[in-house]
């Protein structure tokens, strides 16, 4: 068997797996502008994002709405986050405060 085939699909360049996108490589691709990092991040932590305005019982539009102005704010919060590890719960501290503006 010659040297570049192998039982793992191949893929293009610079793709990998969402497995492969830790918080820490997620957030490091984010700043650098990355847009497929941006979209995993989203579709990682959207179902919890989405989650802290319908617990405080806001209507369908309401809850989207804060989901919106939350991604806006966490693109430019990003760069302060000290610890990628800690995304997920820093995503749901902005989501709440979200809600009570």
């Amino acid at each position: 068997m010659p040297a570049d085939e192998s039982d793992e699909p191949v893929r293009p360049a610079g793709k990998s797996p969402d497995s492969a996108w830790d918080n820490a490589r997620l957030v490091a691709e984010c700043l650098r502008g990355n847009e497929q990092a941006w979209s995993l991040l989203i579709d990682k932590y959207k179902a919890l994002i989405y989650s802290i305005p319908v617990k405080y019982r806001l209507p369908p539009h309401e809850a989207a709405d804060v989901f919106s102005s939350h991604l806006r704010g966490v693109a430019g919060a990003l760069p302060q986050l000290r610890d990628p590890e800690a995304l997920p719960k820093w995503l749901m501290q902005v989501a709440h405060h979200e809600c009570y503006r």
